[in-house]
């Protein structure tokens, strides 16, 4: 009865694992051309629907123009920038319409906004670009008065270390979150410099000179001041307004290139309360460095406060970005208990046609947004109604069998031989009515081989992949082998490398 309480308990925690889950940040990146009509609105908000995502991320000012209506009913602070050349040429204000056919299906709405990087790169566009027409002297330079180079940066950058900079930017911010009211966050993007060597404006680098003779600060580290205390002012002056609007930032994963090569210190902004949320947009590539970049954030900072960011489409030819890696790359992020997930872009996983796999696959359950019961409730009537009713829980009691050789109940199904955890390990098998899930841990990117075993070490399953190194969930439907649905017993989960070097075994029971 003892084990069997406790095996309880682990359902319970399993469950409620999931509950948590269900209530994570889900964003979907959508660009200009998205939000450009009310058609495309309309499909946006129902693919979001569709898909159980929680929140769009919509780019209202893609370089120095507006995808709304500037100083739509208070011009207090005023806003100069122009109507999209995106949008058609009539009254029609797609931040207003996106955001009541979002809030009418509890989908928050962020305005994305491009921040430092001023101008497209296109000439034909370049020329009628507010910023590049009337204020070219905002343009970053390098240390020799160059001009930056536009192509090689998505566009061209304006300098935060002149503070006529600093006031335009915030009186554009400052009227997007007086005149939406609703608005549920300004999400920053491109809020850095471009590059190590850039950012030496004149009046910056005569305001730098001044600042460093009183106070000893670094080049770069004046640089993160400007960046900083920017969005510092931005969260104060927009909570005024309104004490509900979000402050968040899409940014560059890797912390250390983040703070030396693009003046980005956001660790301290999290960490700080600068803002309320970061999106690291981690798009590599390779298993290993995502591996590395999400742990080094896990290892730094507020894990619920971060919303991983994945490339969620690819060219043709690609394989880097295909539907699976995605898939896998998420559940790394989940394992490591990030706040959420963002998916880049909207538009991209149209065109891959991803998004039956990606919500198959990671976003089945829909998020609750009304009526929900406080986590300590949750648990608590789980308890109750497990206890009170056992017979109708399917249990998975999970027996270890390393390093002896009498079988012992885990009572904690959760638990791991401590001397697994810097190998490779299973630490985790649990059932929801005939799907099973498996909790793996990789020492190194491999390919692995995990197979289950009857009590007659038949073999009843057997998979081999190549998985990166670090946390993953598989998934199995309980069929065997030979088509049929496994059946009560003992069981034996082993694991190996490809060269069968290293084996590890668990053993457990199926009631």
């Amino acid at each position: 009865m003892k084990n069997m309480k406790h095996i309880l308990i682990a359902i319970v925690l399993i469950i409620s694992s999931v509950y948590c889950q269900s209530r994570e940040v889900r964003s979907l990146w959508a660009l200009p051309w998205d939000i450009s009509s009310r058609d495309k609105i309309e499909q946006l908000v129902a693919d979001a629907v569709s898909n159980n995502q929680t929140e769009i991320l919509a780019e209202v000012r893609y370089r120095s123009d507006a995808m709304y209506i500037p100083n739509k009913h208070d011009s207090l602070y005023y806003n100069p920038e122009p109507r999209s050349y995106i949008l058609p040429k009539d009254d029609f204000d797609p931040l207003e319409y996106l955001i009541i056919s979002a809030h009418e299906f509890g989908l928050s709405v962020q305005a994305w906004v491009s921040t430092l990087n001023a101008t497209p790169t296109s000439s034909s566009y370049l020329r009628s670009n507010y910023v590049y027409k009337n204020h070219s002297d905002w343009i970053m330079t390098d240390v020799y008065g160059n001009r930056m180079n536009a192509a090689s940066a998505m566009g061209y950058f304006v300098d935060p270390g002149i503070p006529d900079v600093k006031y335009h930017l915030m009186n554009v911010l400052l009227d997007i979150v007086t005149n939406y009211p609703e608005l549920d966050g300004i999400h920053l993007d491109y809020i850095r410099y471009p590059a190590k060597n850039l950012g030496y404006a004149p009046e910056s680098v005569a305001r730098y000179r001044e600042k460093d003779t009183l106070n000893d600060i670094s080049w770069n580290d004046w640089r993160i001041a400007q960046i900083t205390d920017f969005i510092t002012d931005l969260r104060e002056l927009a909570l005024t307004i309104n004490p509900k609007i979000m402050i968040t930032a899409a940014v560059i994963a890797d912390l250390d290139e983040a703070k030396v090569h693009y003046a980005q210190d956001w660790v301290k902004w999290i960490n700080d309360g600068i803002v309320d949320r970061v999106y690291p947009m981690a798009y590599s590539k390779g298993y290993d460095r995502f591996y590395d970049i999400a742990a080094n954030i896990a290892a730094q900072t507020p894990k619920e406060k971060v919303i991983m960011g994945l490339r969620a489409w690819q060219e043709k030819g690609e394989s880097y970005y295909s539907v699976d890696r995605i898939i896998e790359k998420a559940n790394i992020c989940r394992q490591m208990g990030f706040g959420g997930l963002a998916l880049f872009s909207y538009d991209g996983i149209r065109q891959c046609d991803y998004f039956p796999e990606l919500t198959q696959n990671l976003f089945q359950n829909r998020e609750p947004t009304e009526g929900v019961i406080p986590e300590e409730d949750f648990i608590s009537e789980l308890i109750n109604s497990l206890e009170s009713n056992p017979t109708t829980i399917d249990t998975v009691a999970v027996v270890n069998n390393e390093g002896s050789g009498n079988n012992q109940v885990v009572n904690d199904i959760s638990a791991a031989d401590d001397s697994t955890m810097t190998k490779s390990y299973c630490d985790n098998i649990s059932v929801n009515k005939n799907s099973y899930s498996l909790s793996f841990y990789f020492n190194v990117a491999d390919d692995w081989s995990w197979t289950i075993l009857d009590a007659n070490n038949n073999v009843v399953f057997n998979k081999k992949k190549s998985y990166p190194r670090g946390y993953f969930v598989e998934e199995w439907d309980g069929i065997g082998s030979s088509g049929g649905a496994i059946q009560p017993g003992v069981y034996t989960l082993r694991m190996s490398d490809y060269k069968d070097m290293y084996i590890f075994e668990k053993r457990f029971i199926i009631n």
